[in-house]
């Protein structure tokens, strides 16, 4: 008979060994994403189906304006190739409602707008409170944004799913057990999605006024912040916003220049 106390080790040893696994993923999936982001952006791009519904998953970077190996072209190029019935982004339902579509990482707001200029519906699936440690995910998180995509996906045939990458790996065993299966996706298919053409990039209309109402926004809720660690956040943010907005603002000028 194995004593008790072994059983319990073991148990511990392969729940941590879960975890670990975990981070090792991500781990690798960073120094893939800083080395060869054309493959990161293809191994962090998924496809489930069931009898009702393809699920597309895309995941991100949150760090694609100015880049050139996973840029902004490349998230635009699999909306328009793709087509979804819906595109759902990593921002909170919530804060869409209320009219800041700047909710979430910067290339939310981006692929929203672009879907929009093309007659594409868009809902935000994500789901977290200030209770959280800043810039954190966890199990209960994760969970509400699987409902809340399964909640969004009714009716729709073909779904596109933008998330950070560290959720996609999270998600797909969520929708498993919601009844889709993992389906083959070629490397060709991949290639034709992230296809981007001739054209440059154009940012879609209005992109800097919802830039300046998130940053607004976070401005707003920073006035009463006493957490140490989501007032450090939260500057963070609004710098980070605040660059992502000269980025635009740069681009506005050669748009112009370019005619």
């Amino acid at each position: 008979m194995v004593p008790v106390t072994v059983i319990l080790v073991v148990s511990i040893v392969l729940s941590a060994s879960s975890t670990v696994r975990q981070k090792i993923r991500e781990t690798w999936m960073f120094v893939l994403l800083n080395t060869f982001p054309s493959r990161f952006k293809k191994v962090n791009f998924r496809k489930l189906s069931n009898e009702k519904n393809k699920i597309y998953l895309l995941g991100t970077t949150h760090r694609h304006f100015g880049s050139d190996g996973y840029s902004l072209r490349d998230i635009s190029a699999v909306i328009k190739n793709l087509r979804p019935d819906i595109l759902l982004v990593e921002s909170r339902p919530e804060q869409l409602q209320q009219g800041n579509l700047g909710d979430g990482p910067p290339e939310m707001l981006f692929a929203h707008l672009f879907a929009r200029s093309r007659d594409i519906p868009v809902k935000g699936m994500d789901w977290w409170n200030m209770e959280m440690s800043p810039g954190t995910t966890t199990e209960k998180r994760d969970d509400k944004m699987v409902e809340n995509v399964l909640r969004a996906v009714s009716g729709k045939e073909k779904v596109l799913i933008l998330t950070g990458f560290t959720h996609v790996i999270r998600f797909i065993p969520r929708l498993v057990d919601a009844g889709y299966e993992r389906v083959g996706f070629g490397k060709n298919r991949k290639e034709e999605l992230f296809e981007k053409g001739s054209g440059r990039l154009v940012f879609p209309e209005k992109v800097e006024y919802y830039l300046r109402k998130r940053i607004q926004h976070d401005k707003d809720l920073l006035q009463d912040i006493e957490d140490p660690e989501w007032e450090k956040a939260l500057t963070n943010v609004i710098e980070s916003f605040e660059s992502v907005l000269a980025t635009v603002e740069e681009g506005r000028k050669e748009e112009g220049k370019n005619g």
